[in-house]
């Protein structure tokens, strides 16, 4: 039914919500449900009269007692799918009807079944902005004994990062993704912290060390990767970790994502060039020739690859300009006056 023509199926979803709610056989409940679904469409934020009856339906659904039939409900919020206007983009606004999801999706984060847990995270990650609000009770699934459902906390945190990244409630998730990142033994886990930082750790000064301790000690080159890429992302107020990026050049599978974070830290120098010390645009000076020492090595494997050759132009412009950054400065106190 699910499949037919929208036009008659919609005709059959009276019968199919009886029997979502009332058939004693599972089985038939989960195929109900699954129809509903699919005549709703992926797009459940729309305002549609099949969305509108449909989303209710499969709300209901996520609280059956039985696991396949909460499985195939969250489904429908795993799978969803937004239209985004040009002007919107990362700002859609959720229909109330959705909305109602989002309490019911929380409260499955205690199922008893591990697999309904992690479903109900994917999902929530699902729901952007709206989930802002909730970030605390997300946390607690960084806690959870099962490896899916705490990546997907991790998963859903960066998500939220991304709409909200300023909101007080972001950043206090910013404590449990650094214990995440430093003592989870997943190594996915420690990944997807580290990308979570990299969106809701603008403020906070303790994510810079985490991160360059991940860079530095991690036994897992992708949560290094990772960390490298987060302190991209964070700029000038990374360069404390410029020696340990210098270092990750020297190591082809962190080259790039070394390479780019000392050519934003590298371009905040120059753009900030009048208002560093001279002793501070000397050690500028000083790290971006080691690191152009290294990444122009011709030995390496990766030296005239063309990602890694427009890092090389960034750290050479950058080295450039504070370089007559420092002659003018040098003239102007040898000039006669």
């Amino acid at each position: 039914m699910g499949s037919i023509d929208k036009k008659v199926a919609s005709q059959v979803i009276p019968n199919l919500i009886t029997t979502s709610k009332n058939d004693p056989d599972a089985e038939v409940r989960v195929c109900a449900v699954s129809a509903l679904i699919s005549i709703a469409g992926k797009d459940l934020n729309k305002s549609t009269p099949e969305v509108k009856a449909v989303i209710p339906v499969v709300i209901a659904a996520v609280k059956d007692s039985d696991t396949e039939v909460r499985l195939a409900a969250l489904m429908a919020f795993q799978s969803m799918s937004f239209t985004y206007s040009s002007d919107d983009n990362f700002n859609v606004k959720l229909t109330n009807e959705l909305k109602a999801a989002i309490p019911v999706l929380m409260e499955t984060l205690k199922d008893d079944n591990e697999q309904v847990r992690s479903n109900a995270i994917s999902a929530l990650s699902n729901m952007g902005q709206d989930t802002t609000s909730l970030v605390p009770v997300i946390i607690q699934g960084l806690k959870d004994k099962n490896d899916l459902v705490r990546i997907g906390a991790t998963s859903v945190l960066g998500s939220v990062g991304i709409w909200k990244r300023k909101s007080e409630e972001v950043v206090k998730a910013v404590p449990a993704l650094i214990t995440a990142l430093k003592e989870d033994k997943n190594t996915q886990v420690r990944s997807n912290a580290a990308y979570a930082l990299k969106f809701i750790g603008e403020k906070v000064a303790i994510v810079v060390s985490a991160l360059i301790e991940a860079l530095k000690n991690d036994l897992d080159f992708q949560v290094r990767s990772s960390a490298a890429s987060a302190l991209e992302s964070l700029g000038e107020k990374a360069t404390t970790a410029v020696p340990v990026l210098i270092e990750a050049l020297k190591k082809p599978e962190l080259r790039y994502n070394a390479e780019e974070a000392l050519g934003r830290i590298a371009e905040s120098w120059q753009d900030n060039a009048t208002k560093l010390s001279n002793q501070e645009v000397d050690l500028a000076i000083s790290y971006l020739e080691t690191a152009l020492n290294i990444a122009e090595n011709p030995k390496s494997e990766y030296a005239n690859l063309f990602g890694f050759a427009e890092g090389k132009k960034r750290l050479r412009r950058s080295l450039n300009f504070l370089k007559k950054e420092k002659d003018s400065r040098l003239f102007s106190k040898t000039r006669p006056r």
